[in-house]
């Protein structure tokens, strides 16, 4: 999913809180929200640094407020951002379709 790709039906995309990720990271997280308050976050992965040549994007599934999540999943990690956008658009299929991320949670492949 780039820019301006639409979003699954249902989803909506949140402002940026900096209180969600790093302040200081100068990379873009994005925050989408369901119409039953689900989320999911494509930010920055903890400790990467793009200078390093690469950069990896971590894609989370929250419960609750994201300012203070009841719970945080990490999906999957992608390298580039691009790449996690589209992994972050079938995530949110998926949760239409399913009401579950269950069928793209790589983490607990692992």
């Amino acid at each position: 999913m780039t820019e301006t790709d639409s979003l699954p039906e249902g989803w909506t995309e949140r402002d940026h809180d900096p209180q969600v990720v790093d302040k200081y990271d100068p990379r873009q997280p994005s925050l989408y929200e369901s119409d039953d308050g689900h989320c999911v976050q494509v930010v920055p992965d903890a400790g990467n640094q793009a200078t390093g040549g690469e950069d990896h994007w971590r894609v989370d599934a929250i419960e609750g407020d994201p300012k203070a999540p009841e719970h945080t999943r990490t999906l999957g990690v992608r390298e580039g951002r691009s790449a996690a956008l589209d992994f972050a658009r079938e995530a949110m299929t998926e949760y239409g379709e399913t009401g579950s991320f269950d069928a793209v949670d790589e983490e607990t492949a692992r």
